[in-house]
């Protein structure tokens, strides 16, 4: 799941905890080399709460995202858009079809979620603004990742350009996946791909929206 379906099952927890719900994918997008393991190092911060709270978000991060990876939901909505992608001739452009139906159904969720205001995100960036840059730099550190520091402007833009804001619209789904895609690959959709692809998540945001919280429902239902 994205930054805002992981949010939504802990938005009125603790800073340090969204924080912790959060990091998983933050830490990764940040330095994708960096690989922590707090299940490992509990003994490290047992006498630290505000470390605590930060492990037990990124344990609620985990149990989230395999009870989204394993169930059927899954499986099915990014089917459903896989197949509506190779509907779409990119020519010679190198794609990968299932990689981006997995992420434009996170971002679709993350999307409707906005959409239909089922989750506030100024009060998300509030939340993250107000954790203390030593209580990050301490978890990283206990989880042996070296000049944890480096990671706090990286922190600090993503709490200025909220970027998640720009969700709201179907063509923020489209304009995401080129991102990401050219992150991969290296290359940008053409025009004309783009216009397909926009026309083509209208449709699937559509279906999609019409029971997208069943999955929330059946994941709170598996956490309690």
């Amino acid at each position: 799941m994205n930054f805002l379906s992981h949010y939504y099952f802990d938005q009125h927890s603790q800073p340090n905890r969204v924080l912790g719900v959060v990091l998983p994918d933050l830490a990764k997008t940040h330095d994708r080399k960096w690989n922590l393991h707090p299940h490992k190092h509990t003994e490290r911060w047992k006498d630290e709460p505000a470390l605590q709270l930060i492990a037990d978000g990124w344990q609620r991060h985990i149990q989230v995202d395999e009870l989204f990876h394993e169930s059927a939901y899954f499986r099915e909505k990014t089917e459903l858009i896989k197949t509506e992608i190779q509907h779409i001739s990119f020519g010679d452009q190198r794609v990968r079809p299932y990689i981006l139906a997995h992420i434009g159904l996170e971002i679709i969720l993350d999307t409707l979620l906005i959409r239909h205001h089922h989750v506030d995100v100024n009060h998300f960036y509030r939340s993250l603004a107000r954790v203390p840059d030593k209580d990050i730099t301490d978890f990283l550190s206990k989880n042996n990742i070296p000049h944890p520091e480096s990671f706090i402007p990286f922190y600090e833009r993503f709490n200025t350009v909220q970027y998640l804001f720009s969700y709201k619209d179907n063509e923020s789904v489209v304009y995401a996946l080129n991102r990401i895609n050219h992150r991969m690959l290296q290359t940008w959709f053409p025009e004309a791909e783009i216009k397909a692809l926009n026309e083509c998540f209208a449709l699937v945001i559509e279906n999609i929206e019409k029971d997208y919280l069943y999955i929330f429902d059946l994941i709170a239902e598996q956490l309690n």
